[in-house]
């Protein structure tokens, strides 16, 4: 019968790419670990790695162990949590995807409402895009994820949580008053932009809403992270579109005008879990106060420029 461990340093080594950098990962002699993977193959009677001088690759067959591996060690961990939650408060750890631009306005509200609530529970956070967020929950390598795209996606069980709406920005102008007035897409054709690099839903939103309108965006360059944004607009090197929730918080807001366009343009938030992994009690417990939590914001206005789905 295979063992655990085993299975879970495999799935290590193949996250890796190393064996060297696996075991000093989990804290084992690399022959060790070595002798633990040539004992999986001679047992599975496949090999499971291809090794070369840069790394290891995991062949078919490892690819297939990896995955199921995944899915066998989630049940496992679901299994000692739950034995575990008969007596004691639930704990252990859950890893949680986020964008970047959410860090301030929901990672840091979620992790509060986590320790307050299950103080035995450890919320471990990753920031990166969307696309890659989801690529991580269907792996297995986190147990769930707030992303900023719409809730149809093979291979994830997903949940439309609010859109939020987006914002043109032009640097202030000392010279007259600031505009409040909405702006037409037209408009947003006569500004250099700078924008958030495909494929943040935002962007391609706008790219669509442009075309559709007949009218060709002038986009000069595109950067990935919100202070850069409006750095290059201080900077005068152009506008750009951002969720007022990516907007830092000790960001001058006095030195930007903030419109909003004609017609609206918005991006979804939604909820993800891989669908062919069970969640653990950790990751479950978490994926049902997100969306009471992300209700709290937006009604207690600090999340004011959400509309939550229906």
């Amino acid at each position: 019968m295979i063992n655990f461990r085993p299975l879970e340093n495999f799935v290590t080594v193949v996250e890796l790419g190393s064996l060297s950098r696996a075991a000093r990962a989990i804290h084992i002699a690399q022959p060790a670990l070595s002798t633990q993977i040539a004992a999986l193959e001679n047992e599975l009677e496949v090999t499971l790695l291809d090794r070369s001088p840069r790394g290891v690759r995991p062949t078919e067959a490892g690819t297939i162990l990896c995955r199921h591996a995944r899915a066998l060690l989630h049940h496992m961990r679901e299994t000692q949590e739950l034995l575990k939650a008969r007596h004691h408060s639930p704990s252990g750890t859950v890893s949680i995807g986020v964008p970047m631009s959410l860090l301030e306005v929901f990672a840091i509200p979620l992790i509060k409402h986590l320790r307050k609530q299950y103080p035995n529970l450890t919320p471990y956070i990753q920031a990166h895009s969307s696309l890659h967020l989801r690529e991580l929950v269907m792996s297995g390598r986190l147990d769930l994820a707030v992303i900023l795209c719409g809730p149809e996606h093979k291979g994830l069980k997903s949940r439309l949580l609010a859109t939020e709406e987006l914002y043109f920005v032009t640097r202030a102008d000392k010279s007259r008053s600031a505009r409040k007035t909405p702006i037409s897409l037209p408009e947003v054709a006569q500004h250099p932009l700078v924008l958030s690099a495909a494929p943040y839903t935002g962007t391609t939103m706008l790219q669509g809403a442009a075309a559709r309108a007949g009218v060709t965006l002038n986009v000069v360059a595109e950067i990935n992270t919100s202070a850069a944004l409006l750095a290059t607009v201080e900077a005068g090197l152009g506008a750009t579109m951002i969720a007022m929730s990516a907007v830092p918080r000790h960001s001058p807001l006095h030195r930007f005008e903030f419109r909003r366009f004609i017609p609206s343009i918005t991006h979804p938030i939604s909820l993800c879990l891989a669908e062919d992994l069970p969640p653990t009690t950790a990751a479950r417990l978490t994926a049902e106060a997100i969306p009471w939590l992300i209700s709290e914001l937006a009604n207690n206005g600090k999340w004011p420029s959400i509309t939550l789905a229906r």
